[in-house]
Order: structure tokens, then sequence, then C-alpha cells
């Protein structure tokens, strides 16, 4: 019996390729998207639940938890990819809206989707939260981004720092074969490995799951 997936960041590659094997694998997906229309839904497709998502509303977020546990009565599994702000690179070229525009939706989104997740999933040994990102966005000049990426990382290791339920791990990677990272990332959350509970998993081509699992330590990154 498949499982309820529940998978952010689907305008990136890696988020397709995650939604892509999830599907193959038999697993239902929900998929919010990035929308500022509440009525712009697309209807179920198979196993496939596509939603929209307004990032910076608690409401939105609850509204796409609240729909993936109506049609598919669960939702086991959450990966939350980061994904890659269009920002100017000049601090100075940003108007007060626009940088007010890309904290709520660069950051808020984040955070509501997480505390809603943890609030049906809190408890449950069963259920997995995870977040993904690759690092090839730690080059980008915009300091903007480069603070968004920060948040990203800090916030997901401290969720994932948190002792129990669920099973919480985060992935990195610099690779540029998303196909290879999303399969790494599946074959971890299938198999659940205690070694990387509440750990960051560090994917390199060819990395066989079943040997020394790349645990990494607590700040892998300089962003």
């Amino acid at each position: 019996m498949g499982k309820v997936i529940l998978i952010t960041g689907s305008e990136t590659l890696l988020g397709r390729k995650l939604i892509e094997k999830n599907l193959a694998a038999g697993n239902k997906v929900i998929a919010p998207v990035i929308s500022r229309d509440e009525n712009s839904g697309e209807p179920q497709k198979n196993n496939l639940l596509v939603l929209p998502w307004n990032k910076s509303s608690i409401i939105s977020s609850r509204t796409v938890i609240r729909e993936g546990m109506r049609i598919f009565r669960s939702i086991d599994e959450a990966i939350l990819v980061y994904s890659e702000n269009k920002t100017n690179e000049q601090l100075s070229d940003f108007s007060t809206s626009e940088i007010d525009e890309a904290i709520e939706s660069s950051i808020h989104g984040t955070v509501y989707l997480t505390r809603e997740l943890l609030k049906i999933m809190e408890g449950d040994s069963a259920k997995v939260l995870s977040f993904a990102l690759t690092r090839k966005n730690r080059h980008t000049g915009s300091p903007m981004e480069k603070g968004f990426l920060g948040f990203f990382r800090s916030f997901a290791d401290a969720v994932i720092s948190d002792e129990g339920a669920p099973y919480r791990c985060a992935f990195t990677s610099d690779v540029t074969d998303m196909d290879s990272y999303a399969l790494f990332i599946n074959n971890i959350l299938n198999e659940k490995p205690e070694k990387g509970d509440g750990q960051w998993l560090d994917y390199r081509e060819k990395k066989n799951l079943f040997s020394s699992l790349p645990v990494i330590p607590r700040k892998p990154d300089t962003i």
C-alpha cells in the first residue's frame, strides 16, 4: 500500500523529480504550488493532488494540510524542498514592498507549513518530516537570497534536532544530477535508518545507502 507524501518545491528540478519518483512507486503526492489565488487549484489527477499555496498566509498553509487530509485521509511524509528566489543582486534595488513580499514568501511559508505538519505528525514514529536543499545556491551574490537560504538551513537544523517522533532528517548535496539525488532521498525515507534520525545527510554520486550512512556535522556548509 502506497504512502501519502507532501512535497514542496514543484517549481524546482529536485521537487519535480521527487514527485515523479513517488508517483511511479505508487505513492500519493500532495504538491502545494505557489499561488496567491486560492481559487486556482487543479483537480486531483490519479494519485497527484495539486493545491494552491499562498506561502505568506497561515490560512493557506492550513488549507493545504486540511485538503490533503480530506482527500487522501492521511499525510505520512513531507519533504520540504528549498526553492531559490528570484531576487535582485543588490539590496538597494529592492523596494520596501518587495522586501516584505520576499520575506513573507520565503520565510513565512516554510515556518507555517512546518508548524501545521508537526501538529498532525508529532508523537507518531511512523511519520517522516524532512528538508532538502542543493548547495549550488550558496554562490549567489544576492544578500537576500543568501539570507533566505541561510534561514532555511538553520530552521531545518533546529526542527530536526528536536527529539521524539516523527522521524526527522535533512538532505544536502552539490550534485547536478537531481534524478539520482531524488532517488537517494526516497531510499533513505523508505528505510528510515536509525542513524539518520535527526541528522543532515549529504548525497554524493553513487553513494550506497547500505554502506556507511553519510551523516555530516550539524553545520555542513558555509552559506
